[in-house]
Order: C-alpha cells, then sequence, then structure tokens
C-alpha cells in the first residue's frame, strides 16, 4: 500500500553490528587499495622529487649517491631543483582563483535574491575555512604528486550552542585518503564511500577518547600501517559510507489545482498520529490507482551518508552526516587506467628524467673543474733559482714575484718573463648536457623562458611571440586549472546541499557580497518567502537586514571561471589607478571610490575623508536634484516668467483705456495680445528645452519640464484670471462715471 508504514520488500531489515561495519570497511579498504597499487607509493615518490633539495638529495637514486658519496669517494652530487619552479608556476597561478562557483535559480519559488543570499553564506563558508590556504595545499598535491583531496566538515559555534558551522580543509596526507574503487566522476562526487587516515599522538587520542585509552595497539582495519604505530601516535580512521533506502515517489494533479509532488516517507511523516489525514490520502489512492485524478508513482532511493570512527578493530565513535555525498572532493592531475590498472600523476613525473640530467651534468661540470690542477706558470729554470716564492705561487697571492731575468753565465741571454699558463675550462660535453637538460625540461612541461623568469635570447623576441608563448604553456597545462575546477563545483555542490540542513534554525549571520557589501541575515525556516527584506541601508557602509528561509526553493551550481574577490578588488583597483594617472583632473571626483577598493592601512579614512569634501563642494554627484546647471536654468526660469507677467500687465494697463461702447473690441483686443504672449512664452520653453537636452541629463531634463509646464500653467491662469477682472474693473469705472455724469447733465 502507498501509505502503508511497514517497510517494503526490498527494505534491508535485521539489525547490524559494529563487528559488520568494521569486517565491511576492511573489505572496501582491501577493495580500493589493491585498485590503487603502486600509485599511492609513486604518489609520495613524485612529493618528494620535486622538494628534492641539496640536503635531503631525494632527487638523486639511492645507489648512484651511495656511489658518489660514500667511503672515500667524496663527488660533488648537486641538486639543482628546476622542477620546482616548475610546479610552482602552475600553483600559484591557481592560487590567485578563489571558490569559482555561482549559484542560481532553478525553480518557480527560488529567486534571484535567494541565490545571491546562497553565494554570499558560500563566501562566508569560504571565509571560515580560509580557503586561500585550503586550495594551495590542494594544488601543491595535485601538481607535485598527482592528487589532493577537500574533506567538509562542521562544528559547533560554541560550547554554548547547538548551532553548527560548515567548514571545509585540505587533507594533510593525500596518500591517506581513499575513494570508491568503482568511482568514475574526476571530482569523486559519485562515491559510496571513502577512508580518511590521520595519525595524532597517544597522548590526544587518551584525551579524546578516554574510554578507549591504551585499550587500542593495532593499525585500523588491520592495515599497512602497521609502521606507522608506535609508542607516541596511533593512527586512526573515518569510514563514509552511504546507505541507500528504497522509497516511492507519488504525484498527483486535481482538476484545476497545482500538481502535487512527494515521497512516500514524507507522507508519512505528514499523516503520522492524524486519522483524518490518512483516510484523506488512501482515498487519493484509490483515485489515482482507478484512473478518476491523474497521478503516478516511481520506485526512487533516498542517500543516508553514515561514518565511523575506527581504531584498530573497533569502532569509538560514529554518526550521521547531514548531506548527501560523501564529504570528500579530489582534484586529479592526470588519471589514465591502462590494462585495467591505473596510473595517476602530476606535473613532476614526465620531468623526472630531464631534472636528474641537469643534476648530473652540473655535478660532473664541477668535478671535472675541481679535479684539475691549479693554473701554472712557466718559466725558465735559470729563472727562479734562488726564488722560493715559485715553489707555490699557482695557489698563494704574493704582492710581488720576482724573477732572475739576467743569466750570470750568459749575461747577453736575458731571461723572459714567467706566464701564466690558461686555466682548466669546464667540459663543453657536460656544458652542452646542462644546457639539453633544461631544454628538455621546457618541452615537457610546455614552460619557456618568459614563463620562468629568464632572459631567452634564441626565440619569441616580439611582444605577439612572448604572448603566443606564455599561452601555450598555460595550454599545456591547463588541465590542473580544469580538474581544479571540477572540484570546486562539486564542493559548491555539498554547500548547498548541506545549508538548507545546517542551517536549519532561527539565528543571525553577516555575510558580504563580492563588492564588499555587507549584510545581517536573520535565518527563519518558518518564513514562507525565500528572502525578505527587513531594514533598508540608509547611510554608506551600514549594513541591510534581510530574513532567509534555507529551505524554500531549488538552486544549482555552476563553474565561475573568472577571478575571486580579492582579485576582482586588485583588478578594480589596478584599472581605477591607470585611469586616474592618464586623467588626474578626475582623480578629485573618484578618488572616495579608489580608496574604496583599496586595502592598505588607512584607506577606509582616506575614503571618508574624500566623501566629505566631495559632499560639501559637489554634492549633485550623491544627489541629482542639487546640480548646479539643474538649479541655474530653474532659476532662469522664473526670471523669465517675472518678466513674461510683468509685460503682459503693462500690455493690460496700454490697451485697456477705452470706455463703454468700446469695452469688447479692447477685450478681443486683449485676448489676442495675450495669444501672442503665449506663443512668446512657447518659443522662450522651447529654448529653454533645447539648452536643457545639451546640459542636463534625461532624468533632470524630465524633472525641469515638469516644473516649467506646471509653473506655467499656474502662471498663465493667474495672469489670464487677473487681466479679464482688470478689464472689468476699468469697464466698471468708465460705465459709473458715464453715470455720474448725465446725472449730473440732467440735474
Amino acid at each position: 500500500m502507498l501509505f502503508d508504514s511497514t517497510p517494503a520488500d526490498d527494505e534491508p531489515t535485521g539489525k547490524e553490528t559494529e563487528r559488520d561495519v568494521v569486517t565491511e570497511a576492511n573489505q572496501r579498504w582491501h577493495e580500493v587499495k589493491d585498485w590503487q597499487g603502486d600509485t599511492d607509493e609513486r604518489t609520495r615518490s613524485d612529493i618528494k622529487f620535486s622538494n628534492g633539495d641539496s640536503r635531503n638529495a631525494w632527487q638523486w637514486p639511492d645507489k648512484i649517491y651511495q656511489e658518489r658519496t660514500g667511503g672515500a669517494s667524496e663527488l660533488p652530487s648537486l641538486t639543482i631543483n628546476k622542477t620546482r619552479v616548475h610546479n610552482d608556476i602552475i600553483i600559484n597561478q591557481m592560487s590567485k582563483s578563489g571558490l569559482g562557483v555561482m549559484v542560481r535559480p532553478t525553480s518557480g519559488d527560488a529567486s534571484y535574491e535567494a541565490a545571491k543570499v546562497r553565494m554570499n553564506l558560500i563566501r562566508r563558508i569560504n571565509y571560515q575555512s580560509n580557503s586561500t590556504a585550503q586550495f594551495r595545499k590542494v594544488a601543491e598535491q595535485q601538481v607535485d604528486g598527482g592528487i589532493g583531496y577537500i574533506v567538509l566538515e562542521t562544528r559547533y559555534v560554541s560550547n554554548k550552542s547547538n548551532d553548527q558551522d560548515i567548514y571545509f580543509r585540505s587533507a594533510r596526507d593525500p596518500t591517506g585518503v581513499y575513494l570508491d574503487r568503482w568511482s568514475t566522476e574526476p571530482d569523486g562526487s559519485d562515491a559510496n564511500y571513502g577512508f580518511i587516515f590521520e595519525e595524532m599522538s597517544r597522548r590526544e587520542f587518551n584525551r579524546k577518547y578516554p574510554k578507549w585509552k591504551n585499550k587500542v595497539g593495532s593499525a585500523p582495519l588491520n592495515t599497512e600501517m602497521m609502521a606507522w604505530l608506535t609508542d607516541k601516535s596511533i593512527t586512526i580512521v573515518k569510514y563514509y559510507r552511504k546507505r541507500e533506502s528504497p522509497d516511492l515517489y507519488v504525484w498527483w494533479q486535481e482538476p484545476g489545482k497545482e500538481a502535487q509532488h512527494w515521497l512516500r516517507s514524507e507522507l508519512l511523516e505528514e499523516i503520522r498520529g492524524d486519522e483524518s489525514k490518512t483516510d484523506i490520502y488512501k482515498a487519493l489512492q484509490e483515485q489515482i490507482k482507478n484512473g478518476e485524478i491523474d497521478g503516478g508513482t516511481r520506485k526512487v532511493t533516498n542517500d543516508k551518508v553514515e561514518w565511523f570512527l575506527i581504531a584498530g578493530d573497533t569502532v569509538i565513535d560514529k554518526g550521521d552526516w547531514a548531506g548527501k555525498y560523501i564529504p570528500i572532493a579530489k582534484a586529479v592531475g592526470r588519471e589514465v587506467i591502462i590494462d585495467k590498472t591505473l596510473d595517476r600523476k602530476g606535473h613532476t613525473r614526465p620531468l623526472i628524467d630531464a631534472q636528474r640530467m641537469l643534476n648530473y651534468a652540473a655535478s660532473c661540470t664541477v668535478e671535472h673543474v675541481a679535479s684539475a690542477v691549479k693554473s701554472q706558470w712557466l718559466v725558465p729554470a735559470r729563472g727562479t733559482e734562488g726564488q722560493e716564492q715559485w715553489k707555490d705561487a699557482n695557489i698563494k697571492n704574493y704582492a710581488v714575484l720576482t724573477w732572475q731575468d739576467i743569466d750570470d753565465e750568459h749575461p747577453d741571454q736575458p731571461v723572459p718573463a714567467p706566464q701564466r699558463i690558461d686555466p682548466p675550462t669546464p667540459s663543453p660535453g657536460w656544458i652542452k648536457v646542462g644546457e639539453d637538460a633544461e631544454r628538455h625540461m621546457m618541452m615537457v612541461s610546455g614552460q619557456f623562458q618568459a614563463q620562468l623568469g629568464e632572459d631567452d635570447q634564441q626565440s619569441a623576441s616580439s611582444g605577439k611571440a612572448i604572448n603566443e608563448r606564455q599561452e601555450q604553456g598555460d595550454t599545456a597545462t591547463y588541465h590542473f586549472i580544469e580538474h581544479m575546477k571540477d572540484m570546486k563545483r562539486f564542493i559548491g555542490v555539498q554547500l548547498l546541499d548541506l545549508i538548507p540542513k545546517i542551517y536549519d534554525t532561527k539565528r543571525v549571520l553577516q555575510i558580504e557580497d563580492e563588492m564588499g557589501k555587507r549584510a545581517w541575515v536573520h535565518v527563519d525556516p518558518d518564513q514562507q518567502e525565500a528572502v525578505r527584506e527587513l531594514a533598508k541601508v540608509q547611510e554608506e557602509g551600514e549594513a541591510a537586514r534581510i530574513s532567509f528561509n534555507p529551505g524554500v526553493g531549488e538552486f544549482e551550481v555552476i563553474s565561475d571561471p573568472g577571478p575571486d574577490f580579492a582579485t576582482k578588488r586588485e583588478e578594480t583597483f589596478n584599472a581605477m589607478a591607470q585611469i586616474m594617472q592618464a586623467n588626474k583632473e578626475l582623480t578629485s571626483l573618484i578618488a572616495d571610490i579608489f580608496f574604496k577598493f583599496s586595502d592598505f592601512a588607512g584607506a577606509e579614512e582616506l575614503k571618508e575623508r574624500f566623501q566629505k569634501e566631495l559632499k560639501a563642494t559637489k554634492p549633485y554627484l550623491f544627489d541629482e536634484a542639487q546640480d548646479p546647471q539643474l538649479a541655474a536654468l530653474k532659476q532662469q526660469n522664473q526670471q523669465l516668467i517675472a518678466i513674461n507677467s510683468e509685460l503682459m500687465a503693462k500690455l493690460a494697463d496700454e490697451k485697456l483705456k477705452v470706455r463703454g461702447k468700446d469695452e469688447r473690441r479692447d477685450i478681443e483686443a486683449f485676448k489676442a495680445q495675450t495669444e501672442r504672449m503665449r506663443a512668446d512664452a512657447d518659443s522662450l520653453h522651447a529654448t529653454v528645452e533645447a539648452l536643457s537636452k545639451i546640459m542636463l541629463t534625461p532624468a533632470q531634463r524630465e524633472q525641469l519640464d515638469h516644473e516649467v509646464a506646471e509653473s506655467a500653467r499656474q502662471r498663465f491662469h493667474e495672469i489670464d484670471q487677473g487681466g479679464r477682472q482688470h478689464v472689468y474693473d476699468m469697464i466698471q469705472q468708465a460705465n459709473a462715471a458715464d453715470i455720474s455724469n448725465e446725472s449730473a447733465s440732467a440735474e
């Protein structure tokens, strides 16, 4: 039955013991260990080789190094580690980018604003995890040895809170992390189990797990890591696994209503303890079955992730992981499977032979020169008679060297001056071998002199050629960057999955967007909408307040190839610096914005000082209503309106001096003159409008047009009413005078 709470036929029954867990973990670990074969040992060897120096001699084969340095022979065995330089070019380039993901909404109730809040929460997790150091460590492991891992975890906010935060960290030793042998995705996103082996001191182990103090004496899972166990340290393993539980996807759509999508487990939770709902859903099941309403079901599985901490053959701790993925993400260098054998490598492996060739050539060149005799003197025997300093003149520095320039037996035959014999020169053959070795390293890495910071006199002399060679080198090693992006995208997917599960209680968090704008987020899992604004920003630098429900909406993570926040700030800073340098007159206008993107001490104080100065001297930069050009045009418009009113009043006084029978003609004349004045005012308004189009922004023009039209309308109305009243008053006065004169005549 759809709503029957009894287990389905394919659901696991029976209780699993801790011994069963250890047995399963042991079998799986040996499975993945056998699959990886010698890969882990090669990874360790590659990491050692890339970090070789004159102290550890990791770049020399043990047998050859012993032959050159052991016993009575002390031959030069130099390490000229150019592999480190080639690797660091890639690592440092990768370290310039941040998490490199973006969040976008995918469902109707998922808004763009909610996606921005989630993205800023991911930035907060990124910052709390010190991601720069974590990703650099992974990049070093990936490039040097061929594999690096990020591990996600949660921690309590404080000792007095049940709230947790999300973090991620790099694995300390990449050869101590193992993922599902049957995982095929490059980032490990499809893994069903994973192991993390870590070493800790016995004192720390006894402190954290007092119940197991001095009771664990063998390596976890009976592994080859038995050699790691000492009196002072112990190795433990954290075993993650997915457990799939069968479920049923149920959907239906009643006429005139939206479609409903549920899992059977969710429905059972919904109707538990409510008999009325149980009856409703059972009736609904019958309607779906009989075809009365559109609906259906499909078998699905739910993933639940569990973890077990194993020491020796004992589970000492266990729990559930909130996410649906194994919380391990990997970044590989190059991984291939040939003849059912895994081979994994980074950037070091192809450089090994050329690097050893360079080391051997440099050592033999020094050996050749060092074993040669000191530069000697060529002088006749009779010239050094009685001159003892000539016995060691080739190894000591004398202020004066004298010789017998006259032979007593043959005074007519002068003795020539001693001459220095040319010193021994390095072997041209070994020098050529060293040059070939460097060339081979550049060829196999795809990185040439321009990238290594060296002066290349043989090729790529033009700017275009140098850029093409630079692009060629970046392209040759781009697979490292691409695999790192894959891992970061999977981290973003996991964070997106964890956010609504970890931030599921009411709390307040501070977030910051990519431009440095802060906001207080009130997490409220009970509100209906995804994001709701609580308080707007009133002043510069003030943080907004929003309410956020992380459980509303569906979202996805995509890769963002752009630089991270810090790099964008640097790019903005550099671009503005160049603009200000080329246009110095702009400095006083944009200095506050320039210092906003500066990270040196005192930049914030400089920004505030420049803002105060600009607000005092150029307030229109912050408020368009205070633009001086707009204010001048408004004043000019008022003056023109006043002049127009005065002219119309004078015109009325001049034209309306008639009486009695001429009153109608005068009124009509006044109207005609008023129309002409109106036309003059329209012409003046057109002139003002033409000027405003040149001097004002569209918003300022629209505001000015509205004010002029309104002012003119009101003024013309006043003038029209005033003019009419003036005419009527004059006519009334004239008529009154006529009546008075007629009355006097009659008397």
